[in-house]
């Protein structure tokens, strides 16, 4: 007999009344089609560890069925059994709320934020140098245009090359200011000339 005031829970009542009719947990198994693991289960009442509860609920009833005990009696004591575990996994999984801590600004406080930001703009600097001395110059040429069609004997160059300290302008060497700036004018021959222009900073990096 299933009794609901009883001190057993529900898993040690079937298995009290498996033991009484006297199968064991293979026959029943075999019976219900349904794997023994599953009863072995019910029977510790761990139906956290049981297939969502609308597949027990069958399980169940075919377990009262075979034990010829109260099917509504199994079912009511399943469910009071599992509002109970329902309430101890809310209170595992409440989460403690934090009182809020207020920061007090102090002078040493503001001492190492200053150090930190100038400590970051230092590096910073030092990292876009490093950066700017990697890369290859950067060559923009102002005068001419390509592909410029002229009659004339010479014709001026000028432009920037950016990050270079040496730009030669078919192998000679121009001078370039402080900022890159150059301008250089150049004798032309009769014909098609071909003018290159090749910069180049202080790690060979060249353009």
């Amino acid at each position: 007999m299933i009794e609901s005031n009883n001190n057993l829970t529900l898993g040690e009542q079937l298995k009290k009344a498996r033991k009484a009719k006297g199968f064991n947990i293979e026959e029943i198994s075999s019976q219900t089609r349904i794997p023994a693991k599953y009863f072995l289960l019910i029977e510790k009442s761990e139906w956290e560890h049981l297939p969502p509860s609308v597949y027990v609920r069958g399980f169940i009833l075919k377990y009262a069925k075979i034990l010829d005990v109260d099917s509504g009696e199994v079912l009511k004591l399943y469910e009071e059994e599992l509002e109970k575990l329902s309430k101890v996994f809310d209170k595992k999984n409440i989460i403690p709320v934090l009182k809020s801590s207020r920061i007090i600004i102090t002078p040493k406080l503001i001492a190492i934020l200053a150090s930190l930001i100038i400590f970051a703009g230092i590096l910073g600097y030092f990292g876009w140098q490093v950066y700017f001395l990697i890369r290859p110059p950067r060559l923009i040429l102002d005068n001419p245009l390509s592909d410029l069609v002229t009659d004339g004997e010479s014709q001026l160059f000028k432009g920037n090359a950016f990050g270079a300290n040496i730009l030669m302008i078919n192998d000679k060497t121009v001078e370039l200011d402080s900022q890159g700036h150059f301008s250089e004018i150049l004798n032309l021959s009769k014909g098609l000339n071909v003018i290159e222009l090749k910069a180049k900073n202080s790690l060979g990096k060249e353009t």
